[in-house]
């Protein structure tokens, strides 16, 4: 499924690993729990740990429990 997500799609100029400007191969679709969140966001690892470390984010499975 990663091979479907593609590049990271973080814009988080605030990210300590790409500032925004990632460019690295996506792993898991991240969601905002703050906003209606349907598409959600692709994300790599490093960027993962930063959204997730944010308390914004959390993923879809975590979200139906």
């Amino acid at each position: 499924m990663t091979d479907k997500l593609g590049t990271c799609e973080d814009g988080d100029p605030a990210c300590p690993h790409c500032h925004g400007h990632c460019q690295k191969r996506a792993i898991v679709v991240l969601y905002r729990i703050d906003m209606g969140d349907l598409a959600g966001t692709a994300m790599c690892e490093d960027c993962c740990c930063d959204a997730m470390d944010s308390g914004l984010f959390d993923t879809r499975e975590s979200k139906d429990e």
